[in-house]
């Protein structure tokens, strides 16, 4: 679970710095850029399905607890670090360019209240436990729903109104193309992990040839009279299945499972940090115009080089700034203020 929580957030961050880079090096273009957005792309219906499904799978045990143990890890510890970057974020985003900064900030900030925009995953995953804790005695039920939601998620944009509000209708959209993956995690914990408890032989080949057989399918359909068949679904599945069995073979080297660990405790931080870093130097770069210029011969190699390490950067300073500020009294950037109860840690929430 931390190895697939682990690489499911760093796919996050390559997503990001993928689509923005172009707001930051002009001229992008070649075999080494069309390898990174390609694989950003690729993996939409794979990276947030992963993470909501370890997020469900982490959330299972909390489902019976009363609502007095949850209200601190299942809500205040999600919705502080939820307003508290989402507001920062909002004026960051909202100031870009604007003629009137306030106006557009304001203009924005409602967007927070409808489930947000850049740190949607956090209030969405609120939402999701919620909705699992209150229909947890009729799980079957819920599971239903969920897949019929997903199944046809791809309807939700036609069925709301133009004049709803977009931020809202994004989010709609997300609940419905997510909580299937998030209910799976909570009322299937045992059948998912022993999945992943198979050999990663067992688990790997079969998962590479399904979802590359999707890709392929998807590709050849793309110019055909059947290019609207709904191709993520397949691809999800097959995406998850492969990343679950990924995650196995490297949770088997002692190296790559401390490291996951390590990342998949501080999710959180790598999730609110990365975004400000991201829209922080498209602001200096696009709005400042100080873009880089990327022309010469091993433009290819720099791309091809510069992406993960971009990535990897901006993941450890989410990490160090998470670590530098715990126990101090800028602890509250990530974690909600008031005093932790103590408790047994036999009932400590999982994850």
């Amino acid at each position: 679970m931390d190895v697939t929580k682990a690489l499911a957030i760093v796919l996050v961050v390559q997503y990001h710095v993928a689509n923005h880079a172009t707001a930051v090096v002009a001229g992008l273009s070649g075999w080494a850029w069309d390898l990174w957005i390609g694989l950003a792309d690729l993996l939409i219906p794979v990276r947030m399905p992963a993470f909501f499904l370890v997020s469900g799978l982490l959330a299972a045990n909390a489902l019976e607890r009363r609502w007095r143990d949850v209200l601190r890890p299942r809500y205040a510890a999600i919705l502080w670090p939820f307003l508290i970057w989402s507001v920062a974020l909002t004026v960051l985003i909202a100031a870009r360019g604007a003629d009137d900064p306030w106006e557009a900030i304001l203009g924005r900030l409602p967007n927070i209240l409808q489930g947000g925009d850049g740190y949607w995953y956090l209030s969405t995953l609120v939402l999701f436990f919620t909705v699992c804790r209150l229909g947890r005695r009729a799980y079957g039920w819920l599971l239903l729903g969920a897949f019929l939601v997903w199944f046809f998620a791809s309807l939700v944009p036609a069925v709301l109104p133009e004049s709803f509000p977009p931020a809202l209708a994004s989010n709609i959209y997300r609940w419905a193309s997510f909580g299937i993956w998030f209910a799976i995690g909570a009322f299937g914990r045992a059948v998912v992990l022993r999945l992943g408890a198979r050999p990663w032989w067992d688990l790997l080949p079969p998962a590479v040839i399904g979802f590359g057989l999707c890709v392929w399918l998807t590709d050849r359909l793309r110019e055909t009279q059947y290019s609207g068949l709904p191709m993520s679904k397949p691809l999800s599945v097959t995406g998850v299945v492969l990343l679950v069995g990924v995650s196995v073979m490297l949770a088997r080297w002692p190296a790559a499972a401390r490291l996951g660990v390590y990342l998949a405790a501080r999710t959180l931080p790598i999730y609110v940090v990365h975004a400000v870093l991201v829209y922080g130097i498209r602001y200096v770069t696009y709005e400042l115009g100080w873009l880089v210029q990327l022309t010469e011969p091993p433009a290819d190699l720099v791309v091809l080089l510069a992406v993960p390490l971009v990535v990897a950067g901006m993941v450890l300073v989410s990490t160090q700034l998470a670590d530098r500020v715990a126990g101090t009294r800028f602890a509250w950037l990530f974690t909600a203020p008031g005093r932790r109860r103590r408790r047994d840690p036999a009932s400590a929430p999982a994850g």
